[in-house]
């Protein structure tokens, strides 16, 4: 996989190919890369003057094996269901989740996902989806790889010479 990445992503990793697809919005990576079953999940950011980097940088951010409808990444799983297949209730593929999230597919599009809420509060999952969050999140982790923002370690600092004057 490691050599699958290296020669894949080295030149235009967001150029989309055969093997490599950007995903639709989603809370893991906004590239995918494709080797036989596994998947790297990445994603692309333009060059840090502190890592002294001349070219973007590519970060991987999962990789995972896929099955026929499984997706195991680390110990996270996710199941893939055609609504057109379901032939039971929702209800009854939720009661039977544990920690995995099984993602709900129409005409093979990501439709929809069953995920369970244990130990999720009202807030944390309203955050998660807000279309406004979500922007705000976005916006951060451009500003993040534009060199915008400042380390927590710069912050102290900065408060504290602001505390002295």
């Amino acid at each position: 996989m490691l050599a699958a990445i290296r020669k894949q992503l080295a030149h235009d990793p967001l150029v989309e190919a055969r093997n490599r697809k950007p995903l639709r919005p989603n809370p893991l990576a906004p590239w995918e890369l494709r080797v036989g079953r596994l998947r790297a999940f990445y994603e692309v950011q333009p060059p840090d003057p502190q890592l002294e980097a001349l070219a973007d940088v590519v970060y991987v951010l999962a990789v995972g094996k896929k099955g026929r409808i499984v997706l195991r990444i680390a110990r996270e799983v996710l199941k893939k269901l055609a609504l057109s297949t379901a032939s039971r209730s929702l209800a009854e593929y939720a009661s039977e989740l544990d920690d995995e999230v099984i993602l709900l597919t129409k005409r093979n599009r990501p439709f929809a996902a069953i995920v369970p809420l244990r130990n999720v509060d009202r807030e944390s999952l309203a955050l998660s989806t807000h279309p406004g969050f979500l922007a705000l999140i976005e916006r951060s982790r451009r500003e993040v790889a534009g060199g915008k923002t400042l380390t927590c370690r710069h912050a102290r600092r900065f408060g504290k010479r602001e505390a002295s004057t």
